[in-house]
């Protein structure tokens, strides 16, 4: 019965893994050299190289070791190495899994609160938020995981993992409502990337934010831009999400 139940949650955790793979698949219509080039990019300067490539050294010995040990003919707990490959399995499915959102804000509890709706939003549908916050800030607010955190290792790579996952994700979200240095930067390479398009700015209630007002002085030049409050980020999101999933049906209706 025990081995029983251990094949059929096996069974759901590949499944879960192969439907986030193959949302991934659709949305970016497929796994493209430059998408790889650009994972890579942002990958290289954060902690996540050093994950993924232990998760690959943890795999190759959980498989070496379920293959000698058969081969030998020895005894042994099939079942918990078997636990072991399939955990590791699916991190590093996750880990490899490329972002559809990526959210920037400042590191501080309430960013991390706001990507915390946003990830629980789109784990409901099988997808992936991607932020770079400080990980001691992160840790502060229960549901962010390190596993979607790709903070940089220094602050002088931040840019280089920002503009690649910028140009390859469908979705951006920024936080313009605290003028920082850093957010002000990023959304000066938002606007001069011309990835405004897929942007949702979060602004104050009152649809006040310093940072646009000082690119935008008139509130007629900033009407093409899709703004929200921090309580309504969702609303946008969810259109956004909408409008990628209607245009993967009319691709497909089409081939």
């Amino acid at each position: 019965m025990q081995t029983a139940l251990f094949y059929v949650i096996a069974l759901l955790i590949l499944a879960m893994s192969l439907f986030q793979w193959r949302r991934a698949w659709q949305i970016f219509d497929g796994i493209s050299r430059d998408l790889i080039k650009a994972m890579w990019g942002a990958w290289r300067v954060s902690y996540k190289s050093w994950m993924i490539g232990c998760l690959f050294i943890a795999n190759g010995m959980l498989f070496l070791a379920i293959f000698v040990l058969h081969r030998l003919g020895i005894n042994f707990p099939k079942e918990l190495l078997l636990c072991g490959l399939i955990v590791t399995s699916a991190t590093l499915s996750w880990n490899l899994l490329p972002p559809i959102v990526l959210f920037l804000g400042n590191s501080r509890e309430e960013s991390g609160l706001i990507a915390t709706e946003i990830q629980g939003f789109l784990l409901s549908k099988g997808l992936r938020i991607g932020y770079l916050l400080v990980p001691a800030v992160a840790a502060t607010v229960g549901g962010l995981g390190y596993e979607n955190n790709f903070r940089t290792r220094n602050n002088l790579q931040w840019e280089t993992a920002v503009l690649a996952f910028m140009r390859f994700v469908p979705i951006i979200v920024i936080d313009v409502r605290v003028p920082s240095a850093g957010i002000t930067r990023e959304t000066d390479l938002i606007f001069k990337s011309h990835l405004a398009h897929k942007t949702i700015f979060i602004v104050e209630s009152d649809g006040r934010s310093e940072i646009l007002e000082r690119m935008f002085p008139s509130r007629r030049d900033r009407s093409f831009l899709l703004l929200c409050s921090a309580t309504r980020v969702l609303e946008p999101l969810a259109m956004l999400v909408g409008n990628i999933f209607i245009g993967m049906k009319r691709l497909k209706w089409e081939r």
